[in-house]
């Protein structure tokens, strides 16, 4: 989401706190699954770093300082696999174009 809001921070503080970093564990964010899909689309992959961005300056207020610790270590944990994993061609080759071009399609506003 480009436009993520305070309920899908929450989500993702949620997420966080409640699941560890891993591969196919049950119960775990399998970072292997994640860093090959976000390795394949540039405009996904940095979504997802502007959004962890934005939790990471979000999270805190009103948590127990053990579980904003766990959420920081683990939007650390993610960025170091993104970092590492493996990019595509057609990856590199839209990163260079970076922001100049919108990456993202805003959803049309249906109203009944």
């Amino acid at each position: 989401m480009v436009h993520i809001n305070q309920k899908d921070l929450l989500d993702l503080t949620a997420l966080l706190a409640d699941h560890p970093l891993g591969g196919r564990e049950a119960g775990s964010i399998d970072l292997g699954r994640l860093t090959s899909l976000l390795g394949k689309d540039w405009g996904f992959e940095h979504t997802a770093r502007l959004n962890l961005a934005k939790l990471r300056e979000s999270v805190g207020p009103g948590l127990p300082a053990a579980v904003t610790r766990t959420v920081e270590d683990r939007i650390a944990g993610v960025l170091t696999a993104l970092d590492k994993g493996s990019k595509s061609l057609g990856w590199q080759m839209r990163a260079r174009v970076g922001e100049r071009v919108q990456w993202y399609e805003l959803p049309e506003d249906v109203r009944h």
